[in-house]
């Protein structure tokens, strides 16, 4: 037996450490695509550009989402997709 009074459940009431680099917040799901090279060098020239006038690190991944969200954002809600 161990000489330590606290349990050992204790220990997992402090909350999860976030890893470096995950986007904060929202609710998102992981999704894979399979684009052509051209589009994924255009978005890391891109993303660079963008961290440069940012001083913040964005990825490719960042600025897809962002494309999405305005891609839906602007649409008709009414519109079906073909």
């Amino acid at each position: 037996m161990s000489d330590n009074p606290r349990p050992a459940a204790a220990s997992s009431s402090s909350p999860a450490k976030r890893r470096p680099g995950r986007p904060t917040g929202g609710d998102m799901v992981q999704l894979t695509l399979r684009i052509p090279r051209e589009h994924l060098h255009a978005l890391t020239e891109e993303s660079a550009r963008r961290s440069i006038a940012t001083g913040r690190n964005v990825t490719p991944q960042a600025i897809i989402a962002s494309m999405i969200a305005t891609c839906l954002a602007t649409s008709p809600k009414d519109a079906t997709a073909t």
